[in-house]
């Protein structure tokens, strides 16, 4: 995040030395906030705070598949597109990357190794061939999503399991 500040901030570290005064002051984080708004624009800030957590939540997607997370990071960019502050090329390639399998992880980067500074736009054809790979894996394996959802609802039902919960609603009169 703090990458992400400086960068939006124009590259300098005032909005750093504003915390830092901050703090050596005493003064609370309401007190903080208000100098950093003063120094800066209060939408330049909110857009770069909005990005950083729309990519924190993007990180803690479950989706593994690189096509899949791809398709969900370019939804998630997409709704800070509007914003002045985007995340440079190199930071959504370690964003994008940080939940792959951790094979997929080292092929993302062994593909871009050789780039001074790579972006996940260098990295894309490799994703969506590891993508492509992963998915012949699961065909060739015979264990396709819809399969395997039957197979668990069918052994649930062979058990007698109730999918059914109860629910006990109880007025507080």
């Amino acid at each position: 995040m703090q990458h992400a500040l400086a960068e939006a901030a124009g590259v300098d570290d005032t909005f750093f030395d504003i915390i830092s005064v901050g703090i050596k002051e005493e003064k609370d984080y309401k007190e903080i906030f208000a100098a950093v708004e003063r120094h800066y624009r209060k939408e330049k800030m909110a857009e770069v705070v909005t990005t950083t957590i729309t990519m924190l939540s993007f990180m803690a997607d479950k989706e593994t598949d690189p096509t899949a997370r791809l398709i969900k990071f370019e939804k998630a960019l997409s709704a800070v597109r509007g914003a002045e502050y985007k995340p440079n090329g190199f930071i959504q390639l370690v964003i994008f990357t940080c939940g792959l399998l951790k094979d997929d992880q080292e092929a993302v980067w062994k593909a871009v190794q050789d780039k001074k500074l790579p972006t996940l736009e260098d990295a894309k054809k490799e994703i969506e061939a590891i993508g492509i790979a992963r998915a012949t894996q699961k065909a060739e394996k015979g264990d396709s999503v819809e399969k395997e959802g039957y197979q668990e609802f069918g052994t649930r039902a062979e058990k007698g399991r109730s999918h059914k919960r109860e629910v006990n609603f109880q007025s507080s009169s």
